[in-house]
């Protein structure tokens, strides 16, 4: 076991993040730079906000029998006989295993947050997306309830450490915004300044264009369905679902635009890009791994308490894992949920190989009843069945993203 929330001075890991951030943008280049400051926002944003700490519900398991020392164990009798040497004093106790699984980045458990306790450090070891910690009994001494009422406790001492340091985490996640538009103003002010004088010197330059995803003045209102005697729950005007299918296109193509270094982004920043795309236009009403009926889906858009489109991310792998991608998807809806998006990123040199698979992989699939509309080569919208034991339907949209790649 070791202690967790202290290894890492806080203070000193979020400067180190700001100045990444800050490096990262002052090597942006003129090619890089003519996506919108918008776009590169959300793609610089994406991948530098930190996520959030988050605990799921624990579970236990039998550890067997561990010798354990009760010589300082003040409900036994052994430290009235320590002698000179403190030889430990042995009894056998079970032991459990206690498994809190945790969401976010493993580093975090390492940093020290500006709040913490003069009580010590929780006590852990990670294993994958969990944390593990032991706690023992006696069974001729102790009862069930102290037991986890010890559990609890210790539980308890790792959540406030985390909600401290989510405290941290939020407060650096605030600043990104500002970080990066001062950033880009002072990355393309000095380019400018650079074509300036190589203009003088007589070198031909380009003016850098502003183009790409720009985000709206004011938020989109969502166009929903009137509600008729037997519709009771919201729904999307299709108008408004193409509308979203293009903010998702429009954002995908900056992020195709992107330099190797942004396209390197692993599924949940990408995914996180997406949603900061989305939340653009429709501020607050956007979130992501949200559970639904299930599983947790990435991207689920809600009006009034309502699902009204989900999204599913994926890096483009193996035909197996897109078509579970396809069956996940579909498992997260319910006879309300009719518009959705499969969002494909690929790493593969050959891009066209990959939409021609996916296409023929969709259209192949057990619930697809027909091709609705090409939006492009990359963009198709398709209708099918929720499952093959209902006649209830739903829209699901194909895009596939470019990222390039080695193999």
């Amino acid at each position: 076991m070791d202690y967790r929330f202290r290894r890492v001075d806080g203070f000193q890991y979020f400067a180190r993040k700001t100045r990444l951030l800050k490096e990262e943008i002052s090597t942006l280049s003129k090619d890089e730079l003519q996506s919108s400051d918008e776009s590169l926002r959300i793609i610089l944003k994406a991948e530098n906000t930190i996520p959030l700490i988050k605990f799921g519900n624990d579970y236990r398991s039998d550890n067997g029998e561990v010798e354990v020392d009760i010589l300082n164990d003040r409900r036994f009798f052994a430290h009235l006989f320590k002698d000179e040497d403190r030889r430990p004093v042995y009894k056998k106790a079970r032991q459990i295993l206690v498994h809190l699984p945790f969401s976010g980045n493993q580093e975090l458990f390492n940093v020290k947050p500006s709040t913490y306790s003069s009580g010590g450090y929780p006590l852990a070891e990670i294993d994958n997306s969990e944390l593990l910690f032991t706690v023992e009994f006696f069974s001729d001494i102790d009862k069930s309830e102290d037991v986890e009422k010890e559990i609890s406790r210790r539980i308890e001492f790792i959540k406030s450490y985390a909600g401290w340091l989510n405290n941290d985490i939020t407060s650096f996640n605030s600043s990104i915004d500002s970080l990066i538009d001062s950033g880009l103003a002072e990355r393309r002010k000095k380019l400018l300044q650079d074509e300036e004088i190589l203009g003088k010197l007589g070198v031909s330059t380009k003016v850098i264009p502003s183009v790409g995803f720009i985000k709206p003045e004011k938020k989109i209102e969502l166009k929903i369905l009137d509600k008729k005697i037997e519709q009771i729950d919201p729904s999307l005007e299709i108008e408004t679902y193409y509308e979203i299918i293009g903010i998702i296109n429009s954002l995908g193509i900056n992020l195709e635009r992107s330099c190797q270094r942004l396209r390197s982004l692993g599924e949940e920043p990408l995914r996180d890009s997406i949603l900061g795309a989305l939340n653009s236009f429709y501020k607050g009403m956007v979130s992501a791994e949200a559970f639904n009926k299930e599983g947790k889906t990435d991207i689920l858009l809600k009006y009034q308490d309502h699902n009204i489109f989900i999204a599913e991310c994926k890096i483009w792998s193996t035909e197996t894992i897109f078509t579970n991608g396809i069956t996940q998807l579909l498992s997260y809806l319910t006879w309300r949920d009719t518009k959705t998006s499969y969002i494909i990123f690929s790493k593969n040199i050959d891009v066209t190989k990959v939409i021609e698979k996916a296409k023929n992989l969709v259209e192949s699939n057990s619930n697809f009843l027909s091709r609705v509309k090409d939006v492009s080569n990359s963009c198709i919208v398709y209708r099918f069945k929720l499952s093959l034991e209902t006649k209830n339907e739903c829209f699901l949209t194909l895009h596939v993203f470019d990222l390039g790649g080695d193999s």
